[in-house]
């Protein structure tokens, strides 16, 4: 058992020695309105290799589904040092609303009947890119073509490129809708405002989402600079006081 744990503390020691890049927390701002609080999480990725590298990570904050896959960061919230699992830092957003527009979508009989669902104003408050519905949309045959062009520039534009030993400095912008009491399939959990809460990040740059590219003019890229690595960040004090 000696041996064992010897092992992995030095292996521990070994793999942040090489860690090719190093992902860390800065500053967390808040925000608060009547219904949700907002944080805007300050965070940097350092390429800490002589060599220039390349990763897909998507920093755009932004909201609309498109229903294309990509590399993200996600947030891990503890509790007394205690994680809380699956919690969810979105805006108030209705999922449910989401799942019903995409069911009557599927039912409508005519093309007509579907562009009146689509442009109903309760379904553009859901902010979907139309590109999303056409691949979401069974009975219809989708325009692979176009598909394929959107989602390559989707993802073409969370492609990071760093210099050796350069900085880029980015934000994550996340949500809180004051419930204090929520619950994940069998984890119960209520967000006391006295307890101590921290933040953390964590960031895989899986290589499998550039295989979506073609090789076309527009979409140049250099292989050989991707990698594959787990990443994760300092703890920051996180605020789910009153």
């Amino acid at each position: 058992m000696r041996i064992t744990l010897l092992f992995l503390f030095f292996s521990t020691i070994l793999f942040a020695q090489n860690s090719i890049i190093d992902l860390k927390i800065d500053s967390i701002e808040v925000a608060d309105s009547d219904n949700e609080r907002k944080y805007t999480v300050n965070y940097h990725i350092e390429n800490r290799t002589d060599k220039k590298i390349s990763f897909l990570l998507d920093t755009s904050n932004n909201d609309t589904i498109t229903g294309v896959k990509t590399n993200s960061i996600i947030p891990n919230l503890y509790q007394d040092d205690t994680a809380v699992k699956d919690f969810f830092f979105t805006k108030n957003y209705d999922y449910q609303s989401y799942i019903n527009i995409i069911k009557r979508i599927r039912n409508s009989k005519t093309v007509e009947e579907e562009e009146a669902i689509i442009n109903d104003p309760e379904f553009k408050k859901l902010k979907i890119h139309p590109i999303c519905i056409e691949r979401l949309v069974e009975k219809r045959e989708p325009n692979y073509k176009k598909l394929r062009l959107f989602e390559n520039n989707t993802i073409y534009k969370t492609l990071k490129t760093l210099e050796p030993k350069e900085t880029q400095y980015y934000q994550l912008i996340l949500y809180w809708n004051k419930e204090r009491y929520f619950k994940s399939e069998e984890n119960e959990y209520y967000l006391d405002a006295n307890s101590n809460y921290t933040l953390e990040l964590t960031f895989s740059t899986k290589d499998f989402d550039y295989l979506y590219f073609d090789s076309t003019e527009g979409f140049e890229y250099d292989k050989s600079l991707f990698f594959n690595s787990e990443n994760v960040s300092n703890k920051a004090t996180f605020y789910f006081n009153e």
